[in-house]
């Protein structure tokens, strides 16, 4: 026997809703936490450079800042790429129509 696969009912849609916008809430809730820490990382370099003797310290903390904010950017990007890559799995998951007999 041949299986179809069955047109979704409206209904059948709520839970790829639901899994898209519980994804996009996570999201969203990491872009929040990620900006809050590179905020207080650049309040933190600006006290560093405020108080900074020489021209060699200078150098060094913004080298510092400059290398930190790459890895912690590198790193978020990874975690956002996963939250989505998770999120759309998860709406397709729930989204999945069932199989008809046919």
């Amino acid at each position: 026997m041949q299986q179809l696969i069955a047109a979704p009912r409206p209904g059948d849609l709520s839970p790829v809703y639901s899994a898209l916008l519980e994804g996009a809430v996570d999201i969203g809730a990491e872009v929040v936490q990620f900006v809050a820490a590179r905020i207080a990382e650049d309040v933190y370099t600006q006290h560093e450079i405020m108080h900074c003797k020489t021209p060699t310290d200078l150098v060094h903390i913004q080298m510092r800042f400059l290398q930190k904010a790459f890895e912690q950017y590198s790193a978020e990007t990874g975690k956002l790429i996963t939250l989505g890559n998770d999120t759309l799995r998860d709406a397709l998951t729930k989204g999945h129509a069932p199989v008809a007999e046919g």
